[in-house]
């Protein structure tokens, strides 16, 4: 399934729906992410010359310039990214970031994925009873604990994060 598939297909969701997307796979914190309009202005990116790579060890001009860098924002703004309040129609839990991969691993005594036991290890421990962002910060904790370093996502509209966990809207 491509993550714009998911996003036209989401978008279908009549109002009143309450659905909560789980993505315990790589790369899964943009799974559903929000599509641009066609009118949205667009930034070109690309990969530099490999001239340009080399221009500063060759005494060589570089031919562009540097639009940006990989990372502006620091490790304290990043962390306030996991909890992403964005308009969607759905909930969406990822097992990591979009620059991440996420662990299967031996866990309890068989195969897991980490997102998917450190989920069901939460739910269980509160019976049910907790909040969609209590139940990712208790995910995130348990990941950190086994020390994982995959940065589970909470996605969706931000009145809902405080939702009970699977309750009708």
């Amino acid at each position: 399934m491509r993550d714009d598939w998911l996003r036209k297909t989401l978008d279908t969701l009549k109002a009143g729906v309450n659905f909560t997307a789980i993505m315990d796979c790589c790369h899964s914190g943009t799974n559903t992410r929000q599509m641009l309009p066609p009118d949205a202005p667009v930034k070109s990116r690309y990969l530099p010359s490999p001239w340009s790579l080399i221009a500063p060890e060759s005494g060589r001009r570089s031919l562009g310039r540097q639009a940006s860098r990989l990372r502006r924002s620091t490790p304290r703004t990043r962390a306030k990214r996991d909890i992403v309040s964005a308009d969607l129609p759905e909930l969406l839990i990822t097992g990591c970031r979009d620059t991440q991969t996420s662990a299967d691993a031996f866990i309890g005594g068989s195969f897991n994925g980490a997102l998917t036991f450190a989920l069901n290890e939460a739910i269980r421990a509160a019976k049910g009873k907790l909040t969609y962002r209590e139940l990712h910060d208790k995910a995130s904790a348990a990941l950190q604990k086994r020390k994982f370093d995959q940065v589970p996502q909470l996605e969706g509209q931000a009145k809902a994060f405080d939702r009970p966990l699977f309750s009708p809207l």
